[in-house]
């Protein structure tokens, strides 16, 4: 039984490191690290685990960079992840992670829906407001548009930090696409 050898989640390639020994591993991530770092990176990560879900493919955080914005009264922190991830033969993938945080609550953005974001939004800018003459009332409307206003930002800001990040990937690795995968997990992988 075989399987793939790279776990990739949210890459839009799979970008490659084939270091030929351990040292040559920690040089090409020193240097990742250098290179996230100019781009506004925090890289003063020590041996960070980044659960993805899957034993066999371990991954470290070589840095995270945090985008903050405040509507209507409420912060917003968008964090994305530079992963580093083990293959499962050999060499390592580049990957990343987002994540938005606001009113205590934080939201992993892998895989989500434009609904989640719409729903929180509005369930954090749902309360009732003090009117000028001191009476309590609903603002439903209040709470629809500020909600279009934060599903915009993260949708602008979450691809242009993977546009940044990703353009760092492409001069530090190889990146590959998957061709194929057989029936028994075994699969190739193609060069761009």
């Amino acid at each position: 039984m075989a399987t793939s050898n790279f776990h990739n989640v949210n890459a839009t390639k799979i970008f490659a490191l084939f270091p030929i020994d351990g040292w040559e591993q920690k040089e090409t991530e020193e240097w990742i690290k250098g290179q996230i770092g100019a781009i506004g990176y925090a890289t003063n990560h020590r041996n960070v685990y980044h659960d993805s879900g899957l034993r066999s493919y371990p991954a470290i955080v070589l840095g995270d960079k945090t985008e903050f914005r405040e509507l209507g009264d409420v912060g917003f922190y968008l964090t994305m992840k530079a992963i580093m991830r083990s293959g499962y033969y050999e060499g390592y993938n580049l990957d990343w992670h987002i994540t938005l945080e606001c009113d205590g609550r934080m939201i992993d953005l892998e895989g989500y829906h434009e609904e989640v974001i719409f729903d929180i939004a509005e369930s954090i800018y749902d309360r009732f407001s003090i009117d000028p003459f001191g009476d309590l009332y609903h603002n439903m409307g209040f709470s629809k548009i500020q909600a279009e206003h934060v599903y915009a930002w993260v949708e602008t800001e979450s691809l242009r930090l993977m546009e940044e990040l990703e353009r760092v990937y492409e001069l530090s690795s190889q990146p590959l696409y998957k061709i194929a995968t057989a029936s028994n997990g075994e699969t190739l992988y193609g060069t761009i």
